[in-house]
């Protein structure tokens, strides 16, 4: 049992790190972009408009970043499980050459197996698909190119803008 959790723990480890070592696209703000602050207000943006555009890209990148760890959860998971079956099903004899009896292990059916890849595997990956497909660099360039014209951010958007994002 301790190896699949430390072959879990390993896989979710070394997928976060990848994933924060990745570099993500930088909002959009007159310091990356090289305008001034008089350049943008030429460009239609009104008072307030540059901070909320800033705050919508922090947000993506912190959604994106996440799916990629619930996704990296998914891909550790289904490594453990696998390793959890092939352990399950190597030690089939009922004698070792020890000169112990050692009972063979139990089976495991293949309904208790579809519920554990259910619960490990393919939940993880529906959360991470859809961060992933929700919080992507289109949707965000269309709702950012949206603002711009003037027209109202998403309400469900504007709940998940917080104070955070605006610094």
């Amino acid at each position: 049992m301790l190896k699949p959790l430390l072959i879990l723990t390993f896989g979710v480890f070394s997928f976060a790190a990848q994933a924060q070592t990745t570099e993500a696209t930088p909002p959009v703000t007159p310091a990356t972009t090289g305008a001034s602050a008089p350049a943008l207000a030429t460009k239609g943006l009104r008072q307030g408009q540059g901070d909320t555009i800033a705050a919508i890209g922090r947000l993506y990148t912190k959604r994106r970043l996440g799916g990629k760890v619930w996704a990296g959860v998914t891909a550790g998971g289904g490594l453990a499980l696998l390793r959890a079956l092939g352990a399950g099903s190597s030690n089939s004899s009922g004698s070792s050459t020890s000169g112990y009896n050692i009972q063979p292990k139990a089976q495991v059916d293949g309904g208790t197996i579809a519920v554990v890849a259910g619960i490990f595997v393919a939940l993880p990956l529906i959360v991470g698909i859809s961060k992933l497909s929700t919080y992507s660099e289109t949707n965000e360039k269309a709702i950012v190119d949206a603002y711009r014209d003037g027209k109202p951010l998403p309400k469900n958007l504007i709940n998940r803008l917080s104070p955070d994002y605006f610094y």
